[in-house]
Order: C-alpha cells, then sequence, then structure tokens
C-alpha cells in the first residue's frame, strides 16, 4: 500500500458464515448485499444514493509504556476518514501504593519526568523516624520496604546541585508485579456522521490506521472487530455541533414553559404597556409590601359566597416527573423509593378522595454516578439512556432532561479529566447533588434528600393555605382606570393583580390576594371577583 493502513478489519457479512472456533454467526448481515469484498478490498455499495454513517467497534492489543499517573503511551489513536481522527487516551489503572505502603514488600517506584542525569532519594517515616527506601538514577527502579509495623509520608527528592530538594511533579509508586511496559487491551465504539454514498461513489474502508505509540511498539488487532452501516440522522464523530443540535427536542415553547411552571410553580404574566414578562415562583410573585383596604368597594346589595379551598384538591397529591430510564428505575428498586416524586396527605376533611398526580409533561430525572472513568473515579457523570429497552435503535430517542451546570469541580489528588481537558477539574452538571467542601448541595427532585431541600418548597406556602383557608367571591367597585391598572405594574403605587388586599366583613379581617377577575361591567364599573384568603392574617 502506498499509506499506513490495517487492511480489512472486517471479512465475515453473513449468518451462514463461521467464525475461527467454527461457530455459526449470529450478529453478521450484509444490509442487502451492499456490505462486500471487491477485489480484496472491503467496500460498501448501495444500490441506491443513501446516507449513512458507520459504527465502529474495534478491538486490539497494544504495548504500552506508563506515561504518567493516569496515563499510558500506546496505540491510542485511529484514523477512520477526513471527518474522524479518533484521538483519546489509555488509562493508567495501576493504583499508586504511595498512601498505603506495607513493610517487608516489593514496589517500584516510576518517575515519570526523569532525564538523564539526575539522581533520586526516596524516603518514608516508618515507626517515626525517616528512613531511605531507595537511591537511584534510572526513570524506574525496584526496592523492598523496611520491616516496621507503620510506613507513612512516602517522599521523593531530587539532587539539585548536592542538595537533595522535594520533588513535586508526576511519580508514583506500583506493586513491584508491574513492570514499566506491558501490552493491553483496547476496545473503543466510535459511529461516525452521516455521508452520502452512490452505486458509482462506494465507501471504501481502505485507509483506516492506527497510531500515537512509541518506536518499536507491537499492535495486533482482533478478530473481533465489528463494522455496521446506520441509517440515522444522528450526528457521529467530529460532526460540529451548536447548543440548537444538542439541545433540539420536538417539543413547543409552550411546553417547555409548562414544564418549568410545574417544577417552581411560576406565575406568568406580561405587561402589555411595557413589553415586558414576568416569570416569578407564585411565593415570590405577589407583593406584601403594601396592603390595599378595600372593605368600602364591596357591593352591600351582593352577598359574599365562601368555600373551602380543600374543595378543589384530593386527600393526597404527588408532584413528580415523567416515567425515567433504567438507572433510575434500578435505584428505585434498590432503594424502594420513587426518585424525583414528594407527595403530601390533605389535613382538611373537605378535600376530594383520591389521589391526585401532577407529572411533568416533559422532563425525567437524571441520576449521576462516580466510578464510571478510570483516571477520575470521583466525577460524578450523568446517566442517560435505558439499556434496558430493546425496542428502539434511535441513539437519538432520549428524554429532555433538566440538570443545573454547576461548571469546573475540582478532582481529588492524583486524579484528572482525560482528553481534552488534561485538567484536575471535570465539567459538573446535574440534578442532585449533596454538596461537597467545594460546592453547596442541591436538588431538583420534589422530595427532600440527601440534606437538600427539594421543590415542594415552592409549593409548601400554596398547599398551606389550600388545606386551611378560604376563598371568597363578591362584587367590589372598580373604576375602567383601576381595573386596567391592576394588570400594570410599573408607574405610580396602586394595586395590582400581585397585590395584598384587606378585607372587614363577618367581624374581622384577613388578607386575601386575587385569584380571578370572573365578570366586569365598565359601564357599572363593577367586578365579579375571587380571592384567595393568605395564612398572614
Amino acid at each position: 500500500m502506498t499509506h499506513n493502513t490495517v487492511g480489512n478489519l472486517v471479512d465475515a457479512f453473513s449468518p451462514q458464515e463461521v467464525d475461527e472456533t467454527g461457530v455459526t454467526l449470529t450478529d453478521a448481515y450484509s444490509a442487502g448485499g451492499c456490505l462486500r469484498i471487491e477485489e480484496g478490498e472491503l467496500c460498501f455499495r448501495p444500490l441506491t444514493e443513501v446516507s449513512v454513517g458507520f459504527e465502529y467497534e474495534l478491538r486490539y492489543t497494544t504495548d504500552y509504556r506508563i506515561r504518567s499517573r493516569t496515563r499510558l503511551t500506546g496505540f491510542d489513536s485511529v484514523w477512520l476518514g477526513e471527518d474522524a481522527d479518533v484521538r483519546f487516551e489509555l488509562a493508567n489503572r495501576f493504583e499508586d501504593r504511595r498512601e498505603a505502603l506495607r513493610p517487608s514488600f516489593r514496589y517500584r517506584i516510576v518517575v515519570f519526568d526523569h532525564t538523564e542525569g539526575n539522581r533520586w532519594t526516596l524516603r518514608c517515616t516508618t515507626d517515626g523516624a525517616e528512613t531511605t527506601l531507595t537511591d537511584f538514577t534510572t526513570r524506574s527502579t525496584l526496592f523492598t520496604t523496611p520491616q516496621g509495623t507503620t510506613l507513612v509520608n512516602a517522599r521523593l527528592y531530587r539532587n539539585v546541585s548536592g542538595v537533595y530538594v522535594p520533588y513535586t511533579e508526576d511519580w508514583a509508586l506500583y506493586d513491584g508485579y508491574i513492570g514499566e511496559t506491558g501490552r493491553t487491551e483496547v476496545q473503543i465504539t466510535v459511529r461516525t456522521s452521516p455521508e452520502s454514498v452512490t452505486p458509482t461513489a462506494p465507501k471504501y474502508f481502505r485507509q483506516i490506521s492506527f497510531y500515537g505509540a512509541e518506536e518499536g511498539m507491537n499492535f495486533t488487532i482482533s478478530r473481533r472487530c465489528r463494522l455496521r452501516p446506520c441509517f440515522s440522522s444522528a450526528p457521529g464523530y467530529g460532526a460540529a455541533l451548536a447548543f440548537d443540535d444538542v439541545a433540539r427536542h420536538e417539543i413547543r415553547q409552550a411546553e417547555l414553559l409548562r414544564a418549568l411552571a410545574h417544577l417552581f410553580d411560576l406565575r406568568f404574566h406580561t405587561d402589555e404597556q411595557l413589553k415586558r414578562v414576568y416569570i416569578e415562583p407564585a411565593c415570590e410573585f405577589y407583593d406584601a409590601t403594601t396592603v390595599w383596604e378595600w372593605s368600602d368597594r364591596i357591593l352591600g346589595d351582593t352577598p359574599i359566597a365562601g368555600a373551602d379551598r380543600a374543595l378543589d384538591v384530593h386527600d393526597r397529591r404527588t408532584w413528580g416527573y415523567r416515567d425515567a430510564d433504567g438507572a433510575v428505575a434500578r435505584f428505585d428498586a434498590a432503594n424502594d423509593t420513587r426518585f424525583g416524586r414528594w407527595s403530601h396527605a390533605t389535613a382538611s376533611k373537605a378535600a376530594k378522595q383520591g389521589e391526585e398526580v401532577s407529572l411533568n409533561e416533559l422532563f425525567a430525572p437524571t441520576l449521576c454516578e462516580a466510578g464510571r472513568y478510570a483516571n477520575a473515579p470521583s466525577a460524578l457523570i450523568l446517566c442517560v439512556g435505558d439499556r434496558d429497552d430493546a425496542t428502539t435503535d434511535d441513539a437519538t430517542a432520549v428524554t429532555p432532561r433538566i440538570v443545573r451546570w454547576m461548571g469546573l469541580h475540582g478532582l481529588p489528588a492524583g486524579e484528572r479529566w482525560g482528553y481534552p481537558l488534561g485538567d484536575e477539574r471535570y465539567p459538573l452538571a446535574a440534578f442532585h447533588f449533596t454538596g461537597d467542601a467545594e460546592t453547596e448541595g442541591f436538588t431538583l427532585c420534589f422530595e427532600d434528600r440527601d440534606a437538600q431541600e427539594g421543590l415542594h418548597r415552592f409549593y409548601d406556602a400554596r398547599i398551606a393555605a389550600e388545606e386551611d383557608r378560604q376563598q371568597v367571591t363578591l362584587r367590589l367597585r372598580i373604576a375602567p382606570d383601576e381595573y386596567a391598572a391592576l394588570f400594570r405594574f410599573a408607574g405610580e403605587a396602586h394595586p395590582t393583580i400581585r397585590s395584598h388586599f384587606r378585607f372587614r366583613f363577618a367581624g374581622g379581617s384577613s388578607l386575601f390576594t386575587l385569584r380571578a377577575v370572573e365578570a366586569y361591567n365598565p359601564r357599572e364599573g363593577v367586578a365579579h371577583c375571587t380571592f384567595d384568603r393568605l395564612c398572614d392574617d
């Protein structure tokens, strides 16, 4: 060949064929004969023009050299075409033993940035006394720890002009059987972006090559590699994505607004005069700084009708999210809970019998899990998708989620986020976060969880009023200009739909908020209104 290539990745396309052990293949297919070998080369030639991407499941074994505490040097990159130059990292999974030394045990020390001429000494504290474990002049050496009950505070020094000074760069202690070099198995799955392929311009796989290793390192590709054409519009590796591409779901703006209102009990109001939209939680929407005395506006010729607000609610109410994926379902089953849901039993005997369930029409809850990334096991990573659902092949069919973006979050010493960031911080976004020394915890669950107050706090005041307060319906004198001003929030002080109102009747006085204007007669200046009584009379 005139270029580097590993040749054909696969050589079986039919379930009638057998593998190297003689077992009949069950998961091979040729996409109607389009995937085949032509003149010795792997080729995808469709019957008509199609837009198709390809999913590569690549397995191979590579020589490696330990590069750092988090990374190995080896074949860690693969060229699949102009738009799919895939680079990744070989994780160093060997555990650094500096914090857990044992007496009379053989270890290997590796100084990753060693250069010719450097002189090193490794010391620790053994039973309270400083002990030299080894002196060496190479990148790596073996040594055995002395006898003793405790070995702590392993520290490395470099000789600088005859003086040993503490070394603060990257180094590690490994069990003695671990060498600087070795062989490791690698498996990656990559889906490329769709491209146009025609009968006269087929897709060849003649330029697949692996690179990234040092000179002399060996590479063995596995017979278990897989190649699959994907007839999907989902973006693949190397595709340029904007936020609109990631956030695009087949939803209407009204659906999104209703979903957000459900989470935070939001109130929406448009001030037509100012062309301004107000969006606030109900508990913050109403203005309690000024109370408007409207008792003298009540028309005496019409009775005041009162009713328990609990008549409109059920004796049990539940708030939560739409059904989630398998990760949340498994968590619920293991912990006998419903992640994200909160229920309240109404105390009033006037409430309706039964349960009212209010689930978010758009969003599902999302779990974060640690231990998913070898180089940064403390990193909390969102678990999205459903491995239990075998009914769909659509990789884009993901339920919309809502999470809180926390920025770059610190990792413990010795952990690093991988390519391309390569930092001691990682991007943290979470639905539920218990908090740590760096960042205060929070939750988007409706229930309280892990000492974090849930979203029910936006509903608590309303719930308390609904099960213990009344609503009244009455007729009031309101001039047309005053009625118009109810819906304007700017300008001189005047009562609005956000105001608190005081009414005095039946031998007492109470505070109310305006629930609805049932009817208004501008000719007579009379409004038929319903008010909700507040708890803080």
